[in-house]
């Protein structure tokens, strides 16, 4: 039976360590398909994306060229089709990444909806979810005086209500209880007889 071979690129406007990153994170994933996944980036180890649609293996992951090749398939596959490999790569360009997909060894006739589904369900969701990220404000890291100023009230009521806050104030502080030597299993034990 005839395989298929297609090669999409696309630019997305982040660093390629972010965008590799993102790529081979289940939650980030997840946030810029939209669609629940589950990838590591671990050679050996299988991914999962499309609510499931999507399915394999991660054959190899290079962190320092940012490629990875997948062992890739989705429920359209017959049961007697081999996996179609899967390689992206994910190489700095200005006004970002440029993040090559090359997908071979696909069916008979579903290269072109595969194409398609690369740019409408990776490439675009990429660059809108990168894009959003960049324009989103950023919180200045707050100075000393006013992460003292953000503790929580009860942390500091606590050191108010100490033995030397009470002294100091004249009256006469709380005897703390002695700990109990019944713990863990035990106490469960005994709170429900």
């Amino acid at each position: 039976m005839t395989r298929e071979t297609i090669e999409v690129s696309g630019t997305v406007p982040a660093r390629p360590k972010r965008v590799f990153k993102a790529w081979l994170s289940s939650k980030e994933h997840t946030l810029f398909t939209g669609q629940d996944a589950v990838v590591e980036a671990r050679e050996g180890t299988r991914h999962e994306a499309g609510d499931g649609y999507i399915h394999g293996w991660t054959l190899s992951v290079s962190r320092k060229k940012r490629r990875f090749t997948q062992a890739w398939r989705t429920t359209e596959f017959a049961p007697t089709d081999p996996d179609s490999l899967l390689t992206v790569t994910i190489s700095a360009s200005e006004g970002g990444s440029t993040v090559e997909i090359l997908h071979t060894d696909l069916p008979a006739g579903q290269g072109a909806r595969y194409a398609q589904g690369w740019k409408d369900y990776y490439l675009e969701p990429l660059q809108a979810y990168f894009a959003a990220r960049a324009a989103a404000p950023k919180r200045p890291p707050a100075k000393a005086s006013e992460r003292r100023a953000q503790k929580p009230a009860a942390r500091r009521s606590k050191v108010r209500g100490s033995k030397k806050s009470a002294a100091a104030k004249g009256t006469p502080s709380a005897p703390r209880a002695k700990a109990s030597k019944t713990s863990g299993t035990h106490a469960k034990k005994a709170a429900s007889s």
